[in-house]
């Protein structure tokens, strides 16, 4: 349930904020998000389980604005809890929509996903440590793609061929040898939700929701975008100078996959604008296509 506006009208007096207060539509998951006049946003977390989100982007978002990346600035975490039950987080509202609320297909904005690579290079490189981040910023979290099809495979949403082909992608993506060879700082969540474009242009204006930013294995970074679109930010990525090793597309595919499942089963496709989610539209038959189409010298083991 939102949080009523008497008590976001509370909130926003205690920071001497005025203007109309206006509930975001495309609040997230695991917040409620309002738009206070037009220089701000709060968000309040909807459950217990996910307030450690704000404590987590309390210490994420400085950090990468000091690495130069596009994201806005973190105003207060409010962690009172007189009228509020959880800690929020208020911010300096950014310009730009959605990028998955519009009606477009992931390859029609080729420039985003260049700008996005600079952007993913400017958290890895910039951000080294974060003061304070013991026992807040951890290992991230990651979709295991054996127990989402295994899930999926309950819920009777693929075919009994799909699920032993996937399977088989599984086994030979996890008999890959390569190990991540280190950690970066991730922001970790990088769908189309979080990424703020101009409507008119589908140039980046900003990256937001740092609540899953944690260090960690450089592929997650690429597991949250489309399908189609992962080898053009990935070129992007070395082209710019960013360091890959040999056998992160192995990784990348596999946490892909996981994460695809997992929308699969819980994704509300009249809630997401289901052609940019990384389940395909066309389902697997489709994934097999565009997989088909990716350059040669992104080598991942085949089944």
């Amino acid at each position: 349930m939102p949080y009523p506006i008497e008590t976001i009208a509370k909130i926003a007096a205690r920071h001497g904020l005025a203007g109309e207060l206006r509930r975001l539509p495309d609040t997230g998951m695991c917040n409620d998000a309002w738009q206070i006049g037009e220089t701000h946003v709060l968000r309040v977390p909807h459950k217990a389980e996910w307030e450690r989100e704000s404590f987590v982007e309390a210490l994420a978002v400085p950090a990468a604005r000091l690495a130069g990346v596009c994201t806005p600035a973190l105003v207060a975490l409010g962690d009172e809890r007189d009228l509020t039950p959880l800690a929020y987080t208020l911010y300096e509202r950014a310009l730009g929509v959605p990028l998955g609320t519009l009606d477009l297909q992931p390859m029609d904005c080729p420039g985003l996903w260049a700008e996005l690579a600079r952007q993913m290079l400017l958290m890895h490189r910039g951000v080294l440590d974060i003061p304070g981040a013991d026992g807040v910023i951890g290992n991230p979290f990651v979709h295991p793609a054996r127990e989402n099809l295994k899930k999926a495979r309950a819920q009777k949403l693929l075919e009994p061929g799909e699920i032993e082909e996937i399977a088989a992608w599984i086994d030979a993506l996890e008999a890959s040898p390569g190990a991540p060879p280190g950690k970066v700082f991730l922001h970790r969540d990088l769908h189309p939700w979080n990424l703020l474009v101009d409507p008119g242009t589908c140039t980046l204006e900003a990256i937001i929701d740092w609540g899953d930013a944690a260090f960690g294995d450089l592929a997650l970074e690429f597991s949250s975008l489309p399908l189609g679109v992962i080898p053009l930010t990935l070129a992007e990525y070395r082209s710019d100078g960013g360091e890959v090793d040999g056998e992160i597309v192995p990784r990348i595919l596999l946490h892909w996959l996981g994460l695809a499942l997992w929308e699969l089963r819980l994704g509300d496709p009249n809630v997401f604008r289901r052609h940019w989610w990384c389940w395909p539209v066309g389902g697997w038959a489709q994934a097999k296509r565009e997989l088909a189409f990716w350059p040669s010298d992104l080598a991942f083991p085949r089944p």
